[in-house]
């Protein structure tokens, strides 16, 4: 059986601390941590004395010994390796090679939104209207056009950006990119008010909500006793599709898919009442483009 716990209690648990070469002790200013899967994600940040480079991380009872190494400066993100470029997100790719497989570090650039997450495979996307394109993960492609896909985790966190591959190290390889998820976190639509049905009737509402590049259609509004649920439809962009989108105005909803009504919003009448108001806001994409990375340069 396992023993969840909540973060706090995690956290106090790990009892996260850094001690320099002077044996000065920092605690972090701020710290972000996720989980699911096997697997849980801890990122801290410290304010330390920059006049130490050697460093000691405590946590859990463990500890990692560590020394800072000076930086490497670029005038330019594409100055630090290979790297592609469509759609205006530039992603460089710094291959490292082990004894028996290909590591990958991916660091990104992006003219609008925010990147969050590299392509993965269709059973670990959520796309709430579809998809045009395939929705296939990144891989390796070889000379000979062979593809290996990564040896992802059981749980995600923010965009990825170390994969492994099992794959020959003295091989030549690409790193193809097929699409990307893109978040737009300042997009949002006007708010706006919407009548309950009673319980058992459906009413048309035949209205486009426009939020950012992005456009959602709400077709109808049906009751099912504590239920109430809107039926979606969004149109695909050019190279792009709306996956999913936040809402403000309620403290409780969910997306599904169902057949035969398609994409739908639930809400709870004991939420919602018999009027209520919301907006649309934090549309999520899957971009297509042609990302394709010469590990070999």
């Amino acid at each position: 059986e396992e023993n969840l716990v909540s973060n706090s209690q995690l956290l106090q648990a790990l009892n996260l601390t850094l001690r320099d070469s002077n044996r000065e002790v920092y605690t972090a200013e701020s710290w972000w941590h996720s989980s699911g899967g096997t697997l849980w994600s801890h990122n801290a940040s410290f304010v330390v004395n920059e006049e130490s480079t050697t460093y000691v991380l405590e946590a859990g009872g463990m500890k990692v010994d560590f020394t800072l190494a000076p930086s490497r400066g670029v005038d330019a993100l594409e100055d630090l390796g290979p790297y592609a470029k469509d759609k205006g997100i530039t992603v460089v790719g710094l291959l490292k090679r082990d004894e028996d497989r290909v590591r990958v570090d991916l660091v990104h650039a992006i003219e609008e939104g925010r990147l969050s997450s590299y392509p993965l495979e269709k059973e670990n996307v959520f796309a709430l209207f579809g998809s045009d394109f395939d929705l296939e993960s990144l891989h390796l492609l070889d000379k000979e056009g062979n593809k290996t896909y990564p040896l992802l985790p059981t749980s995600y966190s923010n965009p990825l950006s170390e994969f492994n591959f099992n794959a020959d190290p003295a091989k030549a390889y690409c790193l193809s990119l097929p699409y990307m998820m893109v978040e737009y976190p300042e997009a949002k639509s006007k708010k706006f008010p919407l009548s309950t049905p009673q319980d058992g009737e459906t009413i048309a509402l035949d209205k486009s909500v426009n939020f950012g590049k992005f456009t959602v259609d709400l077709l109808d509004i049906t009751r099912k006793g504590d239920e109430v649920i809107i039926r979606l439809a969004s149109s695909a962009l050019e190279s792009e599709v709306l996956a999913s989108f936040s809402l403000e105005g309620v403290s409780g909803y969910g997306f599904s898919y169902e057949e035969p009504e398609g994409p739908i919003l639930v809400l709870s009448y004991k939420d919602i009442g018999n009027r209520f108001s919301i907006r649309l806001t934090k549309p999520e994409s899957l971009l297509q483009g042609d990302w394709v990375i010469d590990l070999s340069k």
